[in-house]
């Protein structure tokens, strides 16, 4: 497969290669305007040049139906600034007088990306020459650019561009998303004359690099930052440490990309998989090499999803992309929990062979739409296989297959990542083997089954086990089986793994089906007059309180390091402190309606207690190992 940015770059290169410098030509004599042109010609990129005409007529007239005079110090103001004749007239710029007016009063500083009048100026001027380049080399058509700046076509019988991005407040300018032309020169505007540039939108910043043969700002010492927030339900519960959530995608830590994939589930999103991507970083102690493996406390995982608010998904919204889709980092342990443990389903981690340049492309285009895009997720059209392969396609963006290839459904891509040998799947090859080195979880795994035939329980099946089994009756079945065994740490942490599962699944599914009984399509009509469901929409509004927008400052794409600031310890107590009280006022209230439900739950807790009142009691008789190792699971 060919290099498709060595072609591009080289088709720009070789064009027009006798023409001359530019000139600009233009109807006002202000020497501030005449001065800031000059810069302008010594700072465009000579394949642009050469591209376009060489010689550029600029206009000066008022462009709005009311002339400005100021520009705001914001850049907010919805004003025209400049215009190119597109198709009619290939070398004539519009711009507004305001400019000449500005200039003429002294250049000053302005709040927004481009920091001062003249640098403004000179990127109106810029942008619109990105227009005429456009023009000849339909950039804004190419493949791999669309899939950087995020258009997609959409549509089942007339399709069209479309940019899902719905998350415009982190945009240079939100006029980008206008169409894929404005896209191309909003950004070569900022390409060429934002020094921080290449560390807000990195991936960009290397397009452009590699189709202009320039670097603009390549010595600039911007504030690089590759810090993430990581999400996880037990958060606010497992740490006492705001710091915890904040880790860093540090390339020089990454030994490997694998691609996640969990099995099918029962929910009608869930029936064709999901497809994720597991970061295996190495822990700060130790050398990059395939020892990492075993730093599983240190994996991330990234997982684009709905993010759903409600307590329960809507089939129909889901449908018609009314949830947003986002990236959200996860540790691996809880992604194996939620998806092996909460819904017995599979998970398989297969190595992508990625070279350095790939890993790294990676990374950034993670922190790219980790911090600036929120889409709009659609079960069918643009899920989270869609979403996971669009991030594939700018990290291999050298191959034109790529770019192009459609992939709706998770085993879609893994068949995918096969066909192109760019996964390892020999990894699989002894499904034991991967078991013990991490690349497969099974959804019911050997040792349950291992554990039920230990305790001689009759039925084979561990859901049905799970269902028809109540804890009393589960508790007189371990009972039995250790009273009959000589080895009665053995047999109790057999029925203590079995307990650890239904206890994770049983608190699972009593979460679902509450927020279905408050919130779904049939809603429990004894509900409605308690609080119930006023205190899991408040706490989900504290959870928000921790959600890493609230920590930015004015910006766009990956924020800088003075742009965000750490989620400060108070605000992270105060939130684990509202959690902890809101929690046992659900607990208090959903006990008065669903007594059977918790009366379960807190039964199957007492179970775990007296199975491990057996193992400590026998352990501390037999005096051969100190309390505190008790939890001998893996000997089970």
């Amino acid at each position: 497969m060919k290099s498709f940015l060595f072609g591009l770059a080289l088709t720009v290169s070789v064009t027009n290669v006798w023409a001359t410098d530019i000139s600009f030509t233009t109807n006002v004599k202000s020497k501030a305007i005449l001065n800031a042109l000059e810069e302008i010609k010594s700072e465009l990129p000579e394949s642009l040049k050469v591209t376009i005409p060489n010689n550029i007529q600029i206009t000066f007239s008022d462009l709005n139906k009311t002339a400005v005079n100021n520009i705001d110090d914001k850049c907010s103001d919805r004003i025209i600034l400049g215009i190119d004749t597109h198709g009619i007239n290939q070398n004539k710029i519009l711009v507004d007088n305001v400019f000449v007016k500005e200039l003429d009063r002294g250049n000053r500083s302005i709040k927004c990306a481009h920091k001062s009048i003249k640098n403004y100026f000179k990127a109106t001027v810029a942008h619109e020459l990105a227009h005429l380049f456009d023009d000849q080399k339909k950039i804004s058509n190419n493949s791999l650019f669309l899939n950087i700046a995020g258009w997609i076509n959409k549509g089942m019988i007339i399709r069209r561009k479309t940019n899902l991005n719905q998350r415009q407040e982190r945009s240079p300018d939100p006029y980008e998303f206008k169409n894929s032309q404005e896209t191309f020169a909003v950004n070569f505007e900022h390409f060429l004359y934002d020094p921080n540039y290449k560390c807000h939108r990195p991936t960009y910043y290397e397009f452009y690099s590699k189709l202009f043969g320039s670097k603009p700002n390549d010595a600039a010492a911007c504030e690089t930052n590759n810090k993430i927030v990581m999400t996880s339900d037990s958060s606010t519960s497992s740490s006492d440490n705001a710091a915890a959530l904040i880790k860093n995608l540090d390339l020089s830590k990454l030994y490997q990309v694998h691609y996640l994939f969990a099995g099918k589930g029962e929910a009608a999103m869930s029936r064709f998989g999901h497809a994720m991507f597991r970061l295996v970083m190495c822990a700060p102690e130790h050398e990059v090499g395939p020892q990492c493996m075993n730093d599983v406390g240190s994996h991330i995982v990234l997982s684009f999803r709905a993010n759903i608010q409600e307590t329960t998904t809507s089939y129909s919204k889901g449908i018609n992309g009314e949830y947003p889709s986002q990236l959200f980092f996860l540790p691996l342990k809880n992604v194996i929990d939620e998806y092996t443990k909460g819904e017995f389903r599979e998970i398989t981690s297969i190595p992508l062979k990625l070279n350095i340049e790939q890993k790294r492309r990676f990374l950034q285009r993670s922190l790219e739409l980790f911090w600036s895009y929120r889409g709009k997720y659609y079960f069918f059209t643009n899920n989270c296989a869609t979403e996971a392969m669009n991030l594939l396609r700018v990290t291999l963006g050298e191959y034109d297959d790529a770019q192009t290839k459609n992939i709706a459904t998770p085993i879609g891509l893994y068949n995918y990542l096969v066909k192109i040998g760019l996964s390892d799947t020999s990894v699989l090859s002894n499904m034991k083997d991967a078991q013990l080195k991490g690349y497969f979880y099974p959804g019911i795994s050997q040792k349950i089954s291992d554990s039920m035939a230990k305790l001689n329980i009759q039925e084979k099946d561990f859901q049905k086990f799970a269902a028809n089994y109540d804890a009393t009756k589960r508790i007189k079945l371990y009972q039995t089986a250790i009273a009959s065994n000589s080895n009665k740490v053995l047999m109790a942490a057999n029925a203590l793994r079995l307990e650890d599962l239904i206890l994770f699944s049983e608190e699972m599914g009593f979460a679902k089906e509450l927020g279905a009984k408050l919130f779904g399509s049939d809603p429990d009509p004894r509900l409605q007059n308690t609080v119930l469901g006023s205190k899991i929409i408040e706490l989900q509004k504290i959870y928000a309180e921790l959600n890493p927008e609230n920590f930015l400052t004015l910006g766009y794409g990956i924020p800088l390091d003075s742009e965000f600031d750490t989620i400060p310890q108070e605000k992270f107590d105060e939130v684990k402190s509202k959690v902890n009280e809101y929690t046992e006022d659900m607990k208090s209230i959903a006990g008065e309606f669903f007594p059977e439900k918790l009366e379960e739950i807190k039964n199957t807790t007492l179970n775990r207690y007296e199975l491990l009142k057996v193992i400590s009691e026998k352990i501390k008789n037999d005096n051969k190992l100190p309390l505190s190792k008790t939890n001998n699971f893996n000997k089970a």
